[in-house]
């Protein structure tokens, strides 16, 4: 859920709001369930929970895809 409050951020100062997500998985029916339902949550309106800080190798996936995402954004 918190990252997806980042992300409908990042959409609202990019994007006009405008956000699309896709799903992915589906292995642990349950953690995806819980997944899709939070985002929703943040979607419609509830705040995101705090975030707890990036595990280290979080942290690498983020910054990689700011990295890759430079060229076209500015984030």
């Amino acid at each position: 859920a918190f990252l997806c409050g980042v992300v409908q951020d990042i959409a609202a100062r990019h994007a006009d709001g405008r956000l699309a997500l896709f799903l992915e998985g589906g292995y642990d029916l349950t953690g995806l369930s819980r997944s899709v339902r939070a985002c929703a949550q943040v979607l419609t309106g509830s705040v995101p929970p705090p975030n707890g800080g990036p595990t280290e190798p979080g942290r690498a996936l983020v910054d990689a895809m700011r990295l890759l995402q430079s060229a076209w954004w500015d984030v």
